[in-house]
């Protein structure tokens, strides 16, 4: 629901009644108007409003700034002063209390309904803001990890629960500490310090997993085994502002693998010791905290233990005999009706190669690999951790796949992972990056800027982001888009009018450049401007001043200006459609703003970030688009540019029903153009192995987030393997 609700707390009845009528005149619901603190608060308890316009000086002992500080505690509301005093004092005192604008009376209609409607945009951005750091903060003291973040000095500014746990110190205990005091990592069997894995984060930037064997020691002396990784924070400027450390107790988990490990060496020593430890193999293959899968040497499913069929949905009754694709719900091997055995199965499947290997007496431990489920009808993909060992029961052999599931810890990161991003704008392109070191660069310049583009870049963005960094942000941002106006209009709304200068100017009324005053007006579509219509304009920017329709009185704004075009000015100006002298004193300062089809490594990230507001906006789960779907959108061309890629992905959002996106969700006619696309005009992504082995290296071995960072869809990425291998097996056979 639109904030809409208004309390007006003000003694002076006259002018509570014309605030009264010019909000209830602009659609506003004024709930109520008191004339004390008492009566303020008991409107408000009876209906909560959204915002309060006060006078700083009441008739009772308690004044505004008072009434505030109680109106607060009943609710979260905007807060605009009204207030005819200068003293110094009684201002200091409004502004301790940040409130969305003071306001001196007496004041003009348009400024009131301009100060309220900026009012409740900017506290909706503060609810929206505040509730999700709060979901944020519920996700991170829910999980079961102990999660911990310092600063670039490594001074602890952030405990979760379960840290709290490991540590024995409290969040607020371990507040502004050194991380060294509070996490105190040890390798097993030596009392020493151990060199920890986030002070070489915090000295090369780079993730660090933590080695084997290490213990965190609590307060009180007590040691518990642990599994941790820790990587670096970003700020926009990619610079390493902190790290961020994720541990867990293994305790339990190491004591099952060390007791499965003796037990299967056992099983291979001796059948005869297996069958009389045949009950103790089955409670403990039933206890262990780990998914584990007891698979033939043809990739059938003999047993699956209660983790597994908890933690991954999957019946032990209804596995038994199926493949294991089949068993765990693997959308590929449902695609070949659950006969995923050997001969028939996927060529990167990571549970497959892990049986065989430990088949062939190859070493398997905690192989990190993307597994694609299919989970209550839906496309789900899990990062899981596969280690795997071989042994016989009842004489037959048997090969145990021990399943971690990473994906809750793998989305976690993800969302702590920092990217490129400015006002709403994301990109890791080099090119978005330039435009953002620029955007900054120019905020505080008081020259004109010319923002050029191609229709659907965003170029309203980079003016706003242009005006949001400037220090001209606390006033006006107004725009105009000059070709949607006939020239007499246009006119009027640039400048303003006088009270009967033509039919229908039946009150004065300001114009553009005086409501972006000390602001920003931003000039879209320029080059629609009339050639008279680009002298008036070139008066404003010569000297400042202006006048209004109708009126002889010269008035002056101080606007900063920033104007937009996707045409090319150079021609126009050529062509006699736009003036040189007007071309110039607008391009002091062009800004190019990247069409979407270079950059198409961005278009992952857009995808995340464009999904995230329209599931907000649909309050509904978020969606993610399947590698397939992916790929479609990374070889679409983009006309329409990010403005194309936001409507073709609210079309999928809405045919998908949330969950995964997959191609046939896509618009039909971005379907049909990619189907028509020839081997001459497709483009093409070379890859080479150095580039891919370093984005394999940075992604842990994960082919569909490697493909994501080389810009290419997963199914290309696959096509090079398959080329590399037949290349290496045409140069053995000639060798």
């Amino acid at each position: 629901m639109p904030l809409r609700n208004v309390l007006i707390v003000e003694d002076d009845p006259v002018f509570a009644a014309m605030t009264r009528d010019a909000l209830e005149g602009a659609g506003y619901n004024v709930e109520a108007v008191a004339a004390t603190t008492a009566e303020a608060l008991r409107a408000a308890r009876q209906t909560p409003p959204d915002l309060v316009l006060v006078d700083i000086m009441l008739p009772d002992e308690r004044d505004g700034v008072e009434a505030v500080k109680e109106l607060r505690g009943l609710k979260d509301l905007a807060v605009i002063f009204l207030t005819a005093s200068r003293d110094p004092e009684i201002i200091a005192r409004a502004k301790a209390l940040l409130p969305e604008a003071i306001l001196t009376k007496p004041c003009d209609e348009g400024t009131l309904l301009l100060s309220v409607e900026v009012a409740l945009a900017r506290h909706k951005v503060y609810l929206e803001k505040k509730a999700e750091q709060a979901k944020l903060d519920s996700i991170l003291r829910s999980i079961n990890d102990g999660i911990l973040t310092t600063d670039a000095e490594g001074r602890v500014t952030f405990m979760n629960p379960m840290a709290e746990a490991l540590t024995g110190w409290s969040a607020v205990e371990a507040q502004g500490r050194d991380y060294r005091e509070v996490v105190r990592l040890e390798k097993e069997g030596d009392r020493g310090a151990f060199p920890q894995s986030i002070a070489l984060t915090l000295s090369d930037g780079l993730s660090t997993e933590m080695e084997d064997g290490v213990t965190v020691r609590s307060r009180d002396g007590t040691r518990r085994p642990v599994e941790g990784i820790s990587w670096s924070i970003r700020d926009r400027e990619a610079n390493a502002t902190g790290a961020v450390f994720t541990f867990r107790d293994v305790s339990d988990k190491r004591s099952a693998q060390r007791a499965l490990e003796a037990s299967l060496a056992d099983l291979q020593d001796s059948h005869h010791a297996i069958n009389q430890q045949r009950d103790f193999f089955k409670s403990m293959f039933e206890s262990l905290p780990c998914g584990i899968l007891a698979v033939t040497p043809d990739n059938r499913v003999k047993a699956v233990n209660p983790t597994l069929e908890h933690a991954w949905g999957v019946s032990a009754k209804a596995a038994a005999g199926k493949t294991t694709g089949a068993a765990l719900g693997c959308a590929a091997a449902l695609q070949l009706d659950g006969d995923c055995s050997e001969g028939n199965c996927c060529h990167s499947c990571l549970i497959a190669q892990a049986s065989r290997d430990a088949f062939s007496g190859l070493p398997v431990h905690r192989r990190r690999g993307t597994i694609r489920l299919l989970k209550e009808g839906r496309p789900h993909e899990a990062q899981i951790l596969i280690s795997a060992a071989t042994g016989a029961i009842a004489g037959e052999r048997l090969c145990f796949l021990m399943l971690e599931d990473l994906t809750e810890l793998v989305t976690l990161r993800s969302r702590l992972e920092s990217r490129a991003e400015l006002e709403g704008m994301v990109g890791k392109d080099p090119g978005m990056r330039e435009l953002f070191e620029t955007i900054r660069e120019v905020a505080d310049s008081p020259a004109p800027v010319l923002v050029l583009g191609e229709s659907g870049t965003g170029k309203e963005m980079v003016a706003k982001a242009i005006h949001n960094q400037s220090a001209r942000a606390t006033g006006h941002f107004v725009a105009v888009n000059c070709g949607a106006l006939p020239e007499g209009l246009l006119e009027s709304e640039l400048f303003g009018h006088v009270k009967g200068a033509f039919t229908g100017a039946i009150r004065d009324k300001k114009g553009r450049f005086e409501l972006a005053d000390k602001g920003t007006l931003f000039l879209d579509e320029i080059a629609e401007l009339s050639l008279p219509m680009q002298v008036k304009l070139l008066r404003v920017l010569q000297d400042g001043s202006f006048n209004r329709v109708g009126d002889e009185v010269t008035r002056r704004a101080d606007v900063r200006l920033i104007c937009a075009t996707n045409r090319d000015l150079r021609r126009e100006v050529a062509a006699g459609r736009f003036r040189e002298d007007l071309y110039y004193r607008l391009a002091v300062v062009p800004i190019q703003v990247p069409p979407l089809r270079e950059r198409p490594a961005d278009i992952p990230v857009l995808a995340d970030h464009l999904l995230s507001r329209i599931a907000e906006e649909h309050g509904r789960e978020l969606a993610r688009p399947a590698p397939e779907a992916l790929a479609l959108l990374i070889d679409h061309r983009w006309p329409g540019n990010v403005r194309e890629l936001g409507n073709v992905l609210e079309y999928a959002f809405i045919k998908s029903k949330g969950g995964v996106i997959a191609p046939e969700h896509l618009p039909p006619a971005l379907r049909a153009l990619a189907g028509k696309q020839t081997p001459k005009n497709r483009r093409r992504r070379k890859l080479d192995r150095q580039a891919v082995e370093r984005a394999l290296e940075r992604t842990d071995g994960n082919k569909v987030m490697a493909a994501k960072q080389l810009g290419v869809s997963r199914a290309t990425l696959y096509r090079f393997f398959d080329s590399e291998e037949d290349s290496e097996a045409g140069h053995r056979a000639s060798s």
